[in-house]
């Protein structure tokens, strides 16, 4: 695996006080925020899994050159915050899914700490534990298909 090289910063992000007020945040919860080029890290969180900087990178790319409107409609739009972070729960697993050194129980259990977090109230409880982790499983399975596949769709 190649090394991932985006800035990370121990500090709040812009917006921080909205970011916060929106989502009940406290300030020792340990959440990474993608705004632009960086990853902002204000509690510190020490040795980041690289599935959770793959999943920050994929709204990093999805922000593109509009990160502070980005931002506001993922703060008021509960609809385009869940399909902005579905995607972002679904390369995190397949992330996990690529790491060789994790068995098939070691799988499930990412998978259901990944859908516990993205149906939980962090996000504003968009989806249900059952919708998320089966979702996040389709998903993820659909992704490993590629060109080479005789039933990929063309």
């Amino acid at each position: 695996m190649s090394e991932i090289r985006i800035p990370i910063v121990c500090e709040t992000p812009p917006m921080y006080v909205e970011i916060a007020k929106k989502f009940n945040l406290r300030p020792e919860q340990e959440i990474l925020f993608a705004w632009g080029d960086k990853i902002y890290n204000p509690a510190a969180i020490v040795n980041i899994p690289r599935p959770l900087i793959i999943h920050e990178m994929l709204h990093m790319q999805r922000q593109g050159r509009f990160v502070t409107e980005w931002w506001r409609k993922y703060i008021d739009d509960p609809e385009f915050r869940l399909q902005e972070e579905i995607p972002a729960h679904v390369v995190e697993y397949a992330a996990w899914r690529q790491d060789p050194t994790i068995g098939r129980l070691q799988r499930r259990f990412i998978l259901r700490k990944v859908a516990e977090r993205l149906s939980s109230k962090l996000y504003g409880n968009m989806i249900d534990y059952v919708g998320a982790r089966e979702l996040i499983r389709k998903l993820e399975k659909e992704s490993r298909h590629d060109e080479r596949s005789p039933d990929f769709p063309r």
